[in-house]
């Protein structure tokens, strides 16, 4: 394991900290009210706070400045790391703080090389649409959503999923028209060959744009290409329990303005009047019980098909 001592370029070393700990996210903030990420978190901290921003945190001494040591933790098989540790000591009483940031990604060096990034306007608001659905495991609340997608609002797919077709399950990325989705979504052996995001878009854009890398298992998108884009992305999620029932926790994001250099950008109006199409849409064919933003399946304990839903086994 590695240790650095967090000091920002002109030598602070005293902040003030606004820290998620369930998402991992946080900033830092110097007396003189310079403000910095923590690791990795510009890439979602904005996302976070257009629904709640973390408070100062403070010690049970009252005082709110900490000094900052971030430990980093090696994954047992190569260099990178597999977790940073931030420890967090308060400047009056010495009390410790401590907080663990888990990483599910490589390469990681940039987080020890740069454990802080500027921030320069850290309460920036734009218009996010981030939506929840506990939709069936049988895909049928996905094939509706696609047929909608694709015959409805005329947006072309692009399909990022797993191909057992090959002698082993590699990563692919395509352009699917809607019969040849919706026949491969209603098909049970896609779940072993299953989608991972489904991204619908105005216009036929380059695949190649939405690339990241390659590796021997396939393709990697870009992180949240969607975002600089006029797309509308369907994103695959785990199975939970639902009312009782085994659902998939899918989501649907978009924005129809997003973050750049510290500015909001707009985008089209189009693109506005298609995401407004579209939660009418899921406002009226799903259920919004749990809140404005969650859209899931209808179940009815009288209705057959509740049974049939509940009986299914995860694949």
């Amino acid at each position: 394991m590695s240790f650095l001592s967090i000091k920002t370029p002109d030598n602070s070393s005293n902040f003030q900290v606004r820290y998620n700990k369930a998402e991992s996210v946080g900033i830092l903030t110097t007396p003189n009210g310079d403000t910095y990420f923590i690791l990795d978190s510009g890439d979602y901290w904005y996302d976070m706070i257009q629904t709640s921003t973390p408070k100062i945190m403070k010690c049970s001494c009252k005082n709110d400045l900490f000094s900052a040591q971030f430990e980093y933790i090696k994954r047992t098989d190569h260099d990178d790391f597999k977790s940073v540790k931030l420890h967090f000591y308060c400047t009056k009483c010495s009390k410790e703080k401590t907080f663990k940031v888990d990483i599910k990604y490589s390469p990681t060096i940039q987080l020890f090389n740069e454990p802080l990034k500027l921030c320069m306007k850290p309460f920036l608001k734009y218009k996010l649409n981030h939506y929840n659905c506990f939709w069936d495991i049988g895909n049928e609340a996905v094939i509706k959503y696609v047929d909608y997608m694709c015959n409805t609002l005329k947006l072309y797919a692009i399909c990022w999923f797993w191909d057992s077709n090959e002698k082993e399950s590699i990563r692919k990325v395509d352009y699917f028209d809607c019969n040849k989705l919706t026949d491969l979504l209603s098909d049970a052996t896609f779940y072993k060959s299953v989608f991972l995001e489904i991204h619908f878009t105005a216009e036929k854009l380059p695949i190649n744009d939405f690339i990241e890398t390659h590796d021997n298992i396939g393709v990697y998108l870009k992180h949240d290409f969607w975002r600089y884009q006029e797309i509308i992305t369907l994103r695959k999620g785990a199975y939970m329990l639902y009312k009782g029932v085994w659902c998939e926790a899918n989501t649907i994001k978009s924005c129809n303005e997003y973050i750049l250099n510290d500015d909001i950008v707009q985008k089209s109006q189009k693109f506005n009047e298609l995401t407004l199409s579209l939660k009418k849409w899921l406002t009226e064919n799903f259920d919004t019980t749990r809140s404005e933003n969650c859209f899931d399946i209808k179940l009815d304990p009288t209705d057959p098909t509740y049974t049939k839903l509940g009986s299914l086994k995860l694949p």
